[in-house]
Order: structure tokens, then C-alpha cells, then sequence
């Protein structure tokens, strides 16, 4: 007896059409695979990142074994159609050298230019230091003149009243001109 016969001996027509329609169902799955080219052109696949234990293809055949290398110049060993070994490309990176004078002369440029940026900030400073200084005198001048108020005040008169209002008002617009200078 075939093993045909003999499953259909242990299954019903139904669970056998079953089992069809469900194996028939069953989408293959897809891998995205990544490329790279070889130093004679080869185009090989493989899923993922490469690295040891993946396996390399070169179409639907597995890549052959032996040593290859990948156009940005990472070294590969394959076995039996998988990755046994890696050797990546490190990269250089050139530095110029300067000669002692021009690591002098640069560093000399460099301490010049703060120098001006700082004789500059320092020239602002004291245009505004001395502005300060000026409305200060002002404001100095003011308090002085509101302490003669007092005086004033107590100096008998006709309208004694009339005349210190009169001088405050004048202080007061004093101290008011003062402000606004300040503000300026």
C-alpha cells in the first residue's frame, strides 16, 4: 500500500481538502535583502546588515566560498555560503602638517584679532561710561537744588505759599528734564 493510500485511509475526503486549501493559502514570505558590489562587479545579497553568520547569495545561488572583496574595500571570508569572517576597511585621515612659523604666525593672527575685538568693546565702554558720568553730574545738580528748597521755604515773604510752590514747581521740572536726559 502507497503512503497516498494510506493517508487518505486515515484522513476523510474532507480534512484532506482542508489541509490543500490551507497549504495553498500560505503566502511565501518576502526578505528584503541588501546589496553590495564586489571589486569584479558581482552584485551579492544578503538580508540586513552584514555580518558573520549572514548568508550571501549571488542571484538564487549561494555565493562561492573563499575570500571577497566589496567595492568600499570591507574584506569577506564565505564558507558553504555564509559570512565566517569580516576585516572592514578603517579610514585614514590626513592631517596637514604646519611647520613650526606657521603655527606661530597663525597663533600671532588669532591674538591680534581679539586684540582689536577687545580695544573695540573697550571704546564702546567708555563712550557709555561717560555718558553715564555726564547724567549723573545732572542728576548731582538736581538733588542739590531740591536741598535749597528748604531754604526757600522758610524765607518770610508776602505769599510765602505762592513762592515755594513756584519753586517746587521749577525743581520739579528740573528733575523732570533730568529724567528724560537720562532716559536719552
Amino acid at each position: 500500500m502507497s503512503i497516498i493510500n494510506q493517508i487518505k485511509q486515515i484522513f476523510t475526503k474532507e480534512e484532506i481538502g482542508k489541509l490543500k486549501s490551507a497549504f495553498n493559502e500560505v503566502e511565501p514570505t518576502k526578505i528584503a535583502l541588501t546589496s553590495a558590489k564586489l571589486v569584479d562587479g558581482t552584485e551579492i545579497n544578503y538580508e540586513g546588515e552584514l555580518a558573520v553568520g549572514s548568508m550571501v547569495m549571488i542571484g538564487d545561488v549561494s555565493a562561492p566560498d573563499g575570500d571577497h572583496e566589496i567595492e568600499d574595500g570591507t574584506k569577506i571570508t564565505i564558507v558553504n555560503g555564509y559570512v565566517t569572517e569580516i576585516e572592514k576597511v578603517e579610514e585614514t585621515v590626513e592631517v596637514a602638517a604646519m611647520t613650526a612659523e606657521e603655527v606661530t604666525l597663525s597663533i600671532s593672527n588669532a591674538v591680534i584679532e581679539t586684540e582689536k575685538k577687545f580695544s573695540k568693546k573697550i571704546a564702546e565702554f567708555e563712550t557709555k561710561l561717560l555718558k553715564a558720568n555726564e547724567n549723573f553730574k545732572g542728576v548731582f545738580s538736581l538733588i542739590e537744588k531740591l536741598g535749597n528748597i528748604e531754604e526757600v521755604s522758610t524765607t518770610p515773604t508776602q505769599d510765602p505759599k505762592g513762592i515755594a510752590r513756584q519753586a517746587k514747581q521749577e525743581k520739579l521740572q528740573s528733575i523732570s528734564n533730568a529724567i528724560n536726559n537720562l532716559k536719552k
